[in-house]
């Protein structure tokens, strides 16, 4: 399943994120031209092609920033942290490299897969990710694997606990990994769990990056 990035709707184009659906059911629709006051029947008529393709849900977002007449289901929001102190560390964790791209790539899918608008990795985008500079890892303690995630300039692009109750310090031992004062991170308003664990290490929500509806 390939996505469309041009896709000519009735009063607009949009793009169609179609990758994802034979794996979770989810497409993405972001309207990128839209005639004034048509931005919900193009909304429409794309969710119809994407249920065509198999997306049992349907998101829609404007690149324009207008609001849709459709049910808001969830925001991207982008999170920085100003370290004017180092958080004391937590237990001890050794992030490793990846060595089998394959195992992480199912843990990633497997913890990320269920949330909105975090897209299915695969081999090839994990290669592109590395080519641009992304280090990708696996937090072990004592021998267990309990997490895994990836850094890239002072982003965290990824933060998965696999064991309950190591959040907090996998996201500290990754945040140890970017150097600077700031820490960059996106969440999805409906990850609430994380949203207050990011809260709690200092984290404040500082933009908007796009609203999502859902297209029924």
């Amino acid at each position: 399943m390939k996505n469309i990035p041009v896709f000519t709707a009735c009063g607009g184009t949009a793009t169609l994120l179609l990758k994802d659906i034979p794996k979770t059911g989810r497409s993405y629709v972001i309207l990128q031209t839209s005639v004034p006051g048509m931005e919900t029947l193009q909304a429409r008529e794309c969710a119809i092609f994407c249920r065509m393709a198999g997306a049992r849900e349907v998101y829609v977002s404007s690149a324009m920033d207008k609001a849709l007449k459709l049910p808001h289901s969830h925001d991207l929001l982008r999170m920085t942290l100003h370290r004017t102190q180092r958080i004391p560390p937590g237990r001890q964790i050794d992030l490793l490299p990846v060595t089998d791209p394959q195992e992480y790539i199912l843990s990633y899918n497997l913890r990320f897969s269920p949330l909105p608008n975090a897209a299915i990795l695969d081999e090839t985008g994990y290669e592109v990710a590395v080519k641009n500079g992304v280090r990708h890892v696996l937090a072990y303690h004592k021998s267990q694997l309990i997490g895994l995630g990836a850094v890239w300039e002072n982003r965290l692009e990824a933060v998965a606990s696999l064991v309950p109750g190591w959040g907090q310090d996998v996201t500290y031992a990754l945040m140890e990994q970017i150097e600077g004062d700031t820490v960059e991170l996106t969440v999805c308003s409906d990850n609430l769990p994380a949203i207050r664990l990011y809260e709690r290490l200092g984290f404040q929500v500082c933009s908007l990056i796009s609203r999502w509806y859902v297209c029924p």
